[in-house]
C-alpha cells in the first residue's frame, strides 16, 4: 500500500513510502498490522522487515546501535528501545525538519512508521500535508473517501503504475488481486500463540492508564488485547 509519496521531494528526486500489512483472525479479535515498510528516494530503496532487518538496494545492511550511515545522501541511524530491547528503530533524517522513523517490534512483528514534517504535494494513505486542509482523497485527487476506510485502503493498494519497492514481489495478494479480509494459513501459529497470551480488558486498561486522550487510550487497549503483549506500550506511539 502507498503510505505516502511526494513527487516533488528534493527538487523532483521523489519520495515513496510503502507498507505491507498482515491480517490476523483469532477467536477474540481480528486485526491487521504493518509487517513491512519500504522507502524510495530517487533510485535508492530501503526496506525494513518485521524482525527489524534492514535491506538497502537489495543488500542486507547491519548497523551498530547509534552508529549512522547514509541512504540516498541522507543520514540513517539505528537504535534499540524498550526495557527488553525488542524495539528496533531506523531513523532517516531528511533535513529541514523532515524525517521518517520505522520501528519494528521484534516480539510481535509489528511495525510503526512515523513521518514527521511537511511534504507539500504528499498523497497516499496519510493524505495531504495538514496545512493543505484536504480530506482523504482517492488517486484522482478529487473523490473524498473519508469514512470509507476499506475503499480508501484498496484505492491506495500498490498497482501496475506504482514502483515495486519490496524484495518479495510474489507475496499474495498482488494487484490486480484486491485486499483480503481473512488471514491465510501461515498466521495460524500466530493465532495460537495469542490465544495462550490473553490479556484481560482490566489489565490492558490499567497498562494504558497513562494515556489521557480517549482515542490513543482506545488504540492502546485494543492493541494490547489483540497481541497479548503488555510490553507493546513501550513503543513511542503510546507515549502521549
Amino acid at each position: 500500500m502507498v503510505l505516502s509519496r511526494s513527487n516533488g521531494f528534493a527538487s523532483g528526486l521523489g519520495l515513496d513510502v510503502h507498507i505491507r500489512t498482515t491480517r490476523v483472525n483469532n477467536p477474540h479479535m481480528d486485526y491487521s498490522y504493518i509487517s513491512g515498510a519500504a522507502v524510495k528516494i530517487g533510485p535508492d530503496v530501503l526496506e525494513v522487515s518485521e524482525d527489524g532487518a534492514l535491506i538497502v538496494n537489495g543488500d542486507m545492511v547491519v548497523l551498530d546501535d547509534n552508529v549512522g550511515t547514509y541512504f540516498a545522501g541522507y543520514a540513517l541511524t539505528k537504535s534499540v528501545k524498550g526495557s527488553k530491547h525488542c524495539i528496533v528503530a531506523h531513523d532517516l533524517n531528511l533535513g529541514s525538519g523532515n524525517s521518517i522513523q520505522i520501528r519494528a517490534n521484534t516480539k510481535t512483528g509489528m511495525l510503526f512508521v512515523d513521518m514527521n514534517g511537511a511534504f507539500a504535494d504528499s498523497e497516499g494513505l496519510l493524505g495531504a500535508a495538514p496545512e493543505e486542509g484536504k480530506p482523504l482523497l482517492a488517486r484522482d485527487g478529487i473523490t473524498d473517501l473519508t469514512g470509507h476506510w476499506n475503499t480508501y485502503g484498496e484505492e491506495w493498494q500498490v498497482n501496475a503504475v506504482d514502483f515495486k519497492l519490496f524484495q518479495d514481489i510474489t507475496r499474495h495478494p498482488q494487484y490486480p488481486n484486491g485486499c483480503e479480509y481473512n488471514a491465510d494459513v501461515k498466521n495460524h501459529v500466530r493465532r495460537r500463540l495469542m490465544d495462550t497470551d490473553r490479556v484481560t480488558l482490566e489489565v490492558a486498561t490499567d497498562t494504558c492508564a497513562h494515556l489521557k486522550e480517549d482515542t490513543m487510550h482506545e488504540f492502546c487497549v485494543n492493541d494490547i488485547m489483540a497481541t497479548g503483549d503488555l510490553d507493546l506500550v513501550e513503543d513511542p506511539f503510546y507515549a502521549n
